[in-house]
């Protein structure tokens, strides 16, 4: 499918250039989510939007993951998380979802990856933090491209 329009925003990370986004600076991770490592997204105009995420661990780092959660907001203001559920004996369990990527490459080589979103509301939040840090945390940078007509 061809989009007449399609826009690449910076997410998470700082960059440079106006036609293709350069990464400058990713963001470091650490253990827990903070507003120093979420973005929101304007996702409104769009017909499709994708997450662009690279994520390497930190040095003499092995086996971590990165985690994700993404919250979705009509007005910009009040998020809500999307959920997961586990049904047993006929009752379901809901859960807040987050997503896990475990690291396929070495430390200080990137992995990237690509996350659809759903276009519901007009933004999307990403948060994003790691797991299994000994004593490095990793680099992370996330980009969105919104696509429409």
């Amino acid at each position: 499918m061809t989009y007449e329009n399609q826009r690449e925003y910076p997410v998470l990370g700082t960059f440079t250039g106006d036609k293709k986004l350069i990464i400058d600076t990713p963001v470091t991770l650490t253990g827990s989510y903070a507003a120093a490592r979420s973005a929101v997204i304007p996702i409104a105009m769009g017909e499709q939007a994708i997450l662009n995420i690279a994520y390497t661990m930190g040095a003499a780092e092995t086996g971590n993951s990165l985690n994700f959660k993404i919250e979705f907001s009509t007005n910009g203001v009040t998020y809500h998380q999307d959920i997961s559920q586990t049904t047993a004996s006929g009752a379901a369990t809901l859960y807040k979802l987050e997503y896990t990527f475990a690291a396929t490459g070495a430390a200080g080589t990137y992995d990237y990856i690509r996350f659809p979103l759903p276009i519901a509301e007009g933004y999307a939040k990403i948060w994003v933090k790691e797991t299994g840090i000994a004593a490095n945390g990793g680099l992370c940078y996330v980009t969105a491209t919104v696509s429409g007509k």
